[in-house]
């Protein structure tokens, strides 16, 4: 897929990911946010040994900060209040449903060009070549 954004050199690009993966700490520790962000994977040109990389690929894996389904929907509510009055307009119920995964995606891109976000059950992601960046540790 093409990006909008210019080539950017590799040791940019290192930065740009390390700043994303302190952001999916934040995420991950914050009350603010009802999901958590799970698996992290890179994928793409970043994998290659070019000096410059067209975009970052990534690809992420979220799931909700409790298994309860009556606190989860609580927050959740919370959540889309807290939007809406801080001046968030939901278009459609689709676009409300969405929004605290969408909120996440929005704070990790952190509105950089360069980085391309993609569900990792994205067919795009299941075929391509791919290093994981970050995956959370699973209690046994």
């Amino acid at each position: 897929m093409a990006s909008a954004a210019k080539p950017i050199l590799r040791k940019t690009a290192d930065k740009k990911i390390q700043d994303f993966l302190d952001r999916v700490e934040i995420v991950n520790s914050s009350n603010h946010y009802i999901y958590e962000v799970v698996k992290v994977v890179v994928f793409g040109s970043y994998l290659s040994e070019k000096d410059k990389i067209n975009d970052i690929d990534i690809g992420v894996a979220l799931e909700r900060k409790t298994t309860d389904r009556a606190a989860f929907e609580e927050m959740f509510e919370q959540c889309i209040r807290q939007a809406e009055e801080n001046g968030r307009y939901f278009g459609t119920h689709v676009e409300r449903i969405f929004w605290p995964e969408r909120e996440i995606q929005l704070f990790l891109r952190s509105r950089s060009r360069s980085i391309s976000l993609h569900p990792l059950n994205d067919g795009v992601i299941k075929s391509a070549v791919q290093k994981v960046l970050f995956e959370k540790a699973t209690l046994t």
